[in-house]
This record gives C-alpha cells, structure tokens and sequence, in this order.
C-alpha cells in the first residue's frame, strides 16, 4: 500500500489505478472524468457516481474508484463500496463495471480487475450487480468464480416510463383512469408545489408514513442521510409535494443521472385519499422530469416474477391489482429485467457452500420477502423483550436492525420460521431477527 502527495491510499493491484474517494472537500481531477465518462455511457448510472460514493460513505461504506484506458481516455472502470465487519470486509460493485464497450475481450477484462481489485482490498465477500443495460451475462461471473445462484434483496427488475414525444405523448402513455384521477385532483384544487433543502424533513415524515404503514423501515433512515443525498447530487434533484387545502400531504423525490430519472423515494400520510393526490403527484413528475431534460422514468422496482409474465404477454392483471406496482403501470411504465446481483468468495471451497444457502427458496415460502407489519408484531410477540418495537420513524431503531446496519443490506435475509439470521458467507448468527434489510 503506497500513500501518494495528495494523501489517498492505493493498494496494489495489477494493471488498475484505484483512488479513496474523500468524504469531503473538493474531488480529484480523475473523479471528475469518471463523471463526465458515466454521463456519456448508456449503461452509466448514479450508482457508480463518485456523488454517490459520499452518501454512501455517511452510512459507513468506503468508496474506491478503479479506472483504466489509453492514450487519456478512459475505457472503463467501477466504483467499489467496501464496508468492515466484524467477520472481515465485505465490498460491493452496484452497476458496474462500466465499459466504453462491451465485446468478448473487454468483458473478461473487466472482470479479472474487478477481481484484482477484490483481492488486493482483501474482501472476505464481493457482490457485484452489472449495469441494467450491460450485456454481461450470470455465465461470465460464474466464468469468473461468481456463484451460481443471485443474492437476494437486490433490485432484478424495474419499471421504466418514456418520455419520448413532449407532454402529449407522455399523457396519451397515462391510463385512463390515471388520467381521469388527475383531472378529479386538479378540480379538487390539488397543487404540486417543488420544495427545497429546507422541507426534507417534511418529506421525510411523509416518507416514514408509508414504511410504517408497509411494516419496513425507512430508508434512508434519516433526514440525514436525505441531506447528503441533496448537496451532493444538487441541481439533479428535486422534491415535490402535493398540496390539499394549504396541507402538503404527499411527496417525491426525483433524481436525474444523464437521460434517466429516477423516482427514488415517495411518502404519502393517508389524508384526502378521495382528492387523488399522488396521482396527480405522478403525473406531473413526468412531465416536469422530460422538461428536465430526460428520456425515460425508473420508478426503481418491480417483481421479477410477475415482470417476467408481463414480457411473455400472460394474463395478469389480478394479480397486478393486488400489488402497488399497478399505480405504475397505469402511468405507463413497463417492466424491464435487470441483471441479478451474484456473490464471488475468495476461496473456492467456499463458493458451493454460499451457493447452496441462496438456492434454498424451497425453506419457506416468504423465505426472501420482507416481513410485514403484522409477522413483525408476531415475532415480537414469541421473543419477547428481545425484539422492542420499531416505530419506523427512525427514533427507536430496534438492536437488531442497529446491529444489522453493520452488513451490506443485500447480503442478510430471514429464515421466517426460526427467527435466525444468516449471512450467505459466514453461515448463521443465532440473534433473533426480524426485518430484511435491502438497498
């Protein structure tokens, strides 16, 4: 490990440059290019931002930057979180690498330094997710020592809106009855109003609202964490409110990396339901996102299952009905598959281990599904004063979940019929569990 004049620490690894991302002060002329080279890529995306790196970096996580190319451009790279555990550390690569192109030699590449890069950090685990556009396939990870079977609690399919043809368009894309429920908001004298810094900790209430209401708990957890989100991707970010009768009783949060927005965070308190505020809400968030300049909407998640059943044309409308991806869907975003997030181990005496721990979806049936309100009021009942009640709000944060904010979210899932917690590559904590974290 060498430490250069500007006091970042780059470990050794072959044929790569990695840089620390600082938590704060002004970034690095290099920081800067990877930016500049993610916002002119297709398949860049605000994961691999080094802006991100810094909100990443108040939740405990150390942002690396790797990056390689010729002649003064670069040609490809990834940001690497890496957080220390009690059991080692453990890193984690969200849409990337990211490649200049895609081809049967680079691929292969990249990987092997992502690897170098894995090694020369010394993880005890890394989860690496491509971008959503890549054409890195599950086999080139397993070519390269990935596990089989994908981990769960990632993020493997989403919900994408165009935004091609101007306003008209986009609304001709609206179903009808969103269409209907946005003019009935309109009559009923809702007002979409954009805040500032200022009201996220009004949007943040809004936002527990619904965790508490879906029995999850917030993320991110504070307001915080929400702040760091807005000074370091501002002017790309907005929030917006929709207001009934002076009374702002919805939010969203809109995030624009390149062509794309994402509705990253939504909270609604339960009033004026019969005003159809956050139809409204949506509505006018897509015309304000292509007025920002963007091409599509990603509203950030979808079931893999029933999105696969959507591309193969099946009948599903009953069962949309039941799920709050339906409001998307009358908004006109169709589902998009997203490559599944895969787990490589240093040792290969591991790998058939882990692999066997992610494949075992047969153990229950809500094996991998977050609990709801109700299975955590039950599991608080059966353990008792080991499990204090979560208000959801952020201000009474239970020791577990406290304990489990020391894992990377994706990597820690439930065994609903025991209480146990497992971590795929550390087998199992005997502390009793009751929430799933995810990203």
């Amino acid at each position: 490990m060498s430490i250069g004049k500007t006091g970042i620490r780059a470990y050794p690894a072959p044929g790569l440059e990695g840089k620390c991302i600082a938590p704060e002060g002004p970034l690095e002329e290099i920081a800067w290019d990877w930016e500049e080279f993610l916002l002119g890529q297709p398949r860049g995306q605000y994961q691999q931002s080094v802006r991100w790196a810094r909100v990443k970096q108040g939740d405990g996580w150390q942002a690396w930057l790797y990056t390689w190319g010729a002649e003064g451009r670069i040609e490809g790279g990834f940001l690497m979180l890496i957080k220390s555990t009690r059991l080692g550390r453990i890193g984690f690569v969200n849409k990337g690498p990211v490649l200049a192109g895609e081809g049967p030699e680079s691929v292969p590449d990249a990987l092997r330094r992502v690897l170098d890069a894995a090694r020369a950090q010394r993880l005890r685990a890394l989860i690496l997710q491509p971008p959503d556009r890549s054409r890195i396939r599950s086999e080139d990870l397993r070519r390269c020592g990935f596990c089989r079977n994908p981990v769960p609690g990632i993020i493997d399919a989403t919900l994408i809106a165009s935004l091609e043809g101007g306003r008209e368009a986009i609304l001709a894309r609206v179903g009808r009855t969103a269409r209907r429920e946005a003019r009935q908001a309109v009559e009923k004298g809702v007002q979409i109003v954009e805040g500032g810094r200022s009201d996220l900790p009004r949007f943040f209430d809004l936002m527990c609202h619904t965790c508490r209401r879906q029995g999850v708990a917030p993320n991110p957890a504070s307001v915080d964490a929400l702040y760091r989100r807005w000074d370091a991707f501002g002017p790309d970010i907005k929030v917006l409110f929709a207001r009934v009768r002076g009374e702002l009783v919805a939010g969203l949060l809109l995030l624009r990396f390149g062509k794309t927005c994402t509705f990253e965070k939504k909270g609604w308190n339960e009033q004026a339901p019969e005003a159809h505020p956050n139809t409204l809400l949506n509505v006018e968030a897509l015309l304000r996102a292509s007025e920002w300049g963007c091409e599509s909407v990603d509203f950030g998640a979808m079931d893999r299952g029933l999105a696969e059943r959507m591309l193969k044309g099946e009948e599903v409308e009953e069962e949309l009905s039941r799920t709050r991806h339906v409001f998307n869907v009358r908004l006109g975003a169709r589902p998009v598959l997203l490559p599944p997030a895969q787990v490589w181990m240093p040792y290969a005496w591991q790998r058939p281990g882990v692999d066997w721990i992610l494949g075992r979806r047969w153990l229950s049936p809500g094996i991998w599904s977050t609990p709801s309100g109700a299975e955590c009021a039950r599991k608080r009942e059966l353990l008792g004063s080991r499990l204090p009640t979560n208000t959801g709000s952020g201000e009474d944060r239970s020791l577990s979940e406290a304990r489990m904010s020391r894992w990377p979210r994706s990597a820690v899932f439930e065994l609903k019929f025991s209480g146990i917690r497992f971590g795929p590559w550390t087998g199992a904590q005997v502390r009793p569990c009751f929430r799933v974290a995810t990203w």
